[in-house]
């Protein structure tokens, strides 16, 4: 139950930290002229937000997934369903970090651009 109040809590703080992030970006680029750079950062934080809510529906899956093995400990079934789950939540985990460290980047190109 705390872990769960935790990731709820978390998840809010950190929600509104994406949300104030883009907003500040999109103030500081608002009397720009659009061009490729500005479509490839806009494009890469849409992509962070999908790529992240993908990730919070994978991980309650994964949370649902590893209660029902509790209950069935001799399904392999689903012993390998956890784990095809657990490595795509590490592609997923890097997906997100490579898009962070390109979004963060291109901030930076476009301030001394």
């Amino acid at each position: 139950a705390f872990f769960r109040r935790l990731g709820r809590a978390f998840g809010i703080v950190a929600a509104s930290a994406l949300v104030l992030a883009f907003a500040g970006g999109a103030t500081l680029l608002r009397d720009r002229v659009w061009s490729g750079m500005i479509a490839a950062a806009a494009a890469v934080a849409v992509s962070l937000v999908v790529a992240t809510g993908v990730g919070v529906g994978q991980a309650r899956a994964m949370t649902r997934a590893r209660r029902a093995a509790l209950d069935r400990p001799g399904d392999a079934e689903l012993a390998r369903q956890i784990d095809r789950g657990a490595r795509r939540a590490v592609a997923l985990r890097g997906l997100i970090g490579a898009l962070t460290v390109a979004l963060v980047t291109l901030g930076i190109v476009l301030a001394h651009g």
